[in-house]
């Protein structure tokens, strides 16, 4: 009797330590890992936080605090977004009122419109200062009716994987097709790459391959070329429809930023990448670019101030001495206040595909 009585009293003070602990009561260690979270978190080191605030994780799981911010860290570093909807939900729940503008984004891109629309009217509708204004809660609202409206009249379109021989389980992306469509070249970061190094967020540097198109099957893709593929990141970002112009984008490296460079293929060798002038490289972000058939106007997305708001696109143009004009912004009838980039040229040079948060989005 005596024996079974100990085992509950240990089992109950066992549970209580636990409760105790689930309720915050750090220790003087875990406070100081609380400390380097939070700063990682703030210059927006997602990945670094998370790890932290994993383990803190453990102590205190029904913290609202720790629960958003685990979420946020997800949502913006994680492999699969949806990943941070069970965290957002528990902060939600307690109170935290910017978990469920998150929890909404969440939402929408499971498809779930109304439920998203109802989190963000109920943000709408909250009392205090809220970490975004009226005017981007709208503009989130009609994205999810647009995208209702959408997702209820499809396009019937037919998507084909490309197969194991070009994909693998690390990512591709970016890919590039000459007029013909007899070479395929696009980005990766997968094993094996130049360097075998690994990012700040643990994963593989992009590197640049190529695949061709031999009795009607993609060949297994080989690094496109060792001028072109360094220990850090190497990203395709245009080619010409001849398949002998391509421009690429390398980090510096220390991989604070980066720039565009042009590389021509003479014979069967790429030569070495020249960095682009400073009319369309500058201090501030410029991930892609297009260039026209004829090679004498570039089109490319920066960020740079100036423009209508986030990424904008320019164009610059070639004078017959071979010089490089000022960039030109494309104006407002392409660029909105939010972000438009991956600029494509078509050949017939009178048709502009590129990428926008701004126009009638559907999101995500």
């Amino acid at each position: 009797m005596m024996k079974t009585l100990r085992f509950f009293i240990v089992i109950f003070f066992g549970l209580v330590f636990i409760q105790t602990r689930a309720q915050g009561k750090f220790t003087k260690e875990e406070k100081a890992r609380l400390k380097e979270a939070n700063f990682y978190f703030k210059i927006t080191d997602y990945l670094n936080a998370l790890k932290l605030y994993r383990e803190l994780y453990m102590v205190d799981s029904i913290s609202p605090d720790l629960n958003y911010k685990i979420g946020i860290c997800l949502f913006n570093a994680g492999e699969e977004k949806k990943d941070s909807e069970k965290y957002f939900k528990i902060a939600n729940n307690a109170g935290n009122k910017e978990a469920g503008f998150y929890l909404a984004q969440c939402y929408h891109l499971q498809n779930k419109f109304d439920n998203a629309i109802e989190l963000y009217n109920k943000y709408l509708a909250s009392k205090g200062k809220k970490d975004f204004d009226t005017s981007e809660i709208h503009r989130q609202i009609g994205i999810s009716q647009r995208a209702k409206e959408m997702v209820r009249n499809p396009v019937d379109v037919k998507i084909e994987n490309l197969g194991n021989n070009v994909n693998s389980q690390y990512p591709e992306y970016v890919p590039l097709i000459n007029g013909d469509e007899s070479v395929l070249i696009f980005t990766s970061r997968r094993m094996g790459s130049t360097g075998g190094l690994l990012d700040p967020y643990n994963r593989f540097f992009e590197d640049v391959y190529v695949s061709k198109m031999e009795n009607g099957k993609w060949t297994f893709p080989e690094s496109i070329s060792p001028a072109i593929n360094t220990a850090t990141h190497d990203a395709c970002v245009s080619l010409s429809s001849d398949g002998s112009t391509m421009i690429l984008f390398r980090t510096n490296q220390n991989l604070t930023s980066g720039d565009l460079y042009l590389t021509m293929l003479e014979g069967e060798n790429w030569v070495v990448p020249q960095l682009l002038g400073e009319y369309i490289n500058s201090e501030y972000n410029e991930p892609s670019a297009s260039m026209s058939e004829d090679g004498k106007t570039i089109y490319f997305s920066s960020d740079r101030p100036g423009g209508y708001g986030g990424k904008d696109i320019y164009r610059i143009v070639r004078f017959n001495n071979g010089d490089w004009s000022l960039p030109q912004n494309l104006g407002p009838t392409i660029n909105t206040r939010q972000d438009e980039d991956a600029p494509f040229i078509h050949p017939d040079e009178v048709t502009l595909y590129f990428s926008s948060k701004g126009h009638a989005t559907m999101g995500g």
